[in-house]
């Protein structure tokens, strides 16, 4: 991306985000407005029901989530602007985080049965939901790592301000994987993460 365009680009997505009465602080020309990118991975076997994807007691940031505590800390928001649903499967029962951070994430999921993707997800940030959808709504046409952003669910872009609790969950119910099998579902918040000051 060219010079002009990154300045248009952090121009609207200040605008966006001037307008939301939830900023805790002001976008000024000290603000840092940089590509990112927010995930969490959980393992969901066998699971049914509503499984939550973040929570709040998860206070490490890993190869298995980068949210702290399931919020942004002061100073920092989010502007999401899409949502990337990959998974992993695995011919054994996942035991512990660090199998799960090893896994390979992809969006394609031909290999897996097609009734899982009939779950679905909600995400609510701060006690109010902002998206409400099947899985299979929400797959990429594209899978690899070099079409991770463009094969995004594209979402009307949405704030998630300051220390505001971000609850992903997802309601499962089919879950199709063995008993001696586990999967493993990634959930990707692709924006812009917006920090006062520039730190």
């Amino acid at each position: 991306m060219n010079l002009v365009d990154q300045i248009k680009l952090q121009s609207a997505v200040s605008q966006i985000v001037s307008q939301d009465e939830r900023m805790s602080f002001e976008v000024d020309r000290n603000t840092l407005i940089e590509k990112d990118i927010l995930f969490t991975r959980i393992a969901l076997g066998t699971k049914t029901g509503i499984q939550e994807l973040l929570k709040p007691q998860d206070n490490e940031m890993d190869g298995v989530r980068n949210i702290s505590n399931a919020k942004l800390a002061g100073g920092t928001a989010f502007l999401v602007t899409s949502i990337v649903i990959s998974h992993a499967g695995h011919t054994a029962v996942i035991k512990n985080e660090a199998e799960l951070a090893k896994l390979t994430y992809s969006g394609e999921f031909a290999k897996t049965d097609s009734s899982f993707f009939n779950n679905e997800l909600s995400l609510k940030i701060g006690g109010k939901e902002k998206i409400k959808a099947a899985l299979r709504h929400m797959m990429p046409q594209e899978a690899g790592d070099e079409k991770f952003v463009e094969s995004g669910y594209a979402v009307s872009p949405f704030l998630i301000p300051s220390n505001q609790v971000i609850l992903p969950a997802l309601n499962i119910y089919a879950n199709p994987t063995a008993a001696d099998k586990d999967v493993a579902l990634e959930i990707a918040l692709v924006g812009y993460r917006i920090t006062a000051n520039g730190k």
